[in-house]
C-alpha cells in the first residue's frame, strides 16, 4: 500500500551566504551573493526539483531514519550577480531634458542584468520495493 501524497518526512537545511555590495557614481551599482548548502530529507517532496512524480513517499514506514540522504531541492552552490545602470537622461541627470512631457516618457529608465550560476541538484539511486516480472 502507498500513500500517495502523505504529510509525513522531516528535513535538514544548513546554509551560508556571503553577500557584497557596491554603488559607484554616475547610477552604476553591482551586487554580489555566493550560497553554500546543503538539503537533506527522509521522503521526497511533491515539490522537490528532482523527486519522481508521485513517488513522494517512505519506502520503509517502520525505519524512516534509514532513508536520510540528499534532497531532490539540494543546490550546493549557488552564485549571484546583479547590476543596475541608470540611465543618464532626464532633469538633474547628464543629458537634461527641458520638456516635461519627453522626461516623463524617457527620464527616470534603468537597465539591470542579473546572471546565476550553480551546481545541479542532486540525483539518488531509486530505492523502490522489489517486483517480480512475469512475461
Amino acid at each position: 500500500m502507498q500513500i500517495l501524497d502523505p504529510n509525513i518526512g522531516q528535513s535538514k537545511y544548513n546554509g551560508v551566504n556571503v553577500g557584497i555590495q557596491k554603488r559607484y557614481s554616475r547610477g552604476f551599482q553591482i551586487q554580489a551573493n555566493y550560497t553554500w548548502s546543503k538539503n537533506e530529507d527522509n521522503a521526497d517532496g511533491r515539490n522537490e526539483l528532482a523527486a519522481y512524480p508521485g513517488d513522494n513517499s517512505y519506502t520503509d514506514y517502520y525505519n524512516p531514519k534509514a532513508m536520510w540522504g540528499l534532497s531532490g531541492s539540494d543546490i550546493r552552490q549557488r552564485f549571484v550577480v546583479s547590476t543596475i545602470y541608470d540611465l543618464p537622461f532626464g532633469r538633474g541627470k547628464r543629458f537634461g531634458i527641458e520638456s516635461r512631457w519627453l522626461d516623463e516618457a524617457v527620464g527616470g529608465w534603468s537597465v539591470g542584468a542579473i546572471a546565476e550560476l550553480h551546481t545541479g541538484t542532486a540525483l539518488s539511486v531509486l530505492d523502490a520495493n522489489p517486483t517480480i516480472l512475469v512475461l
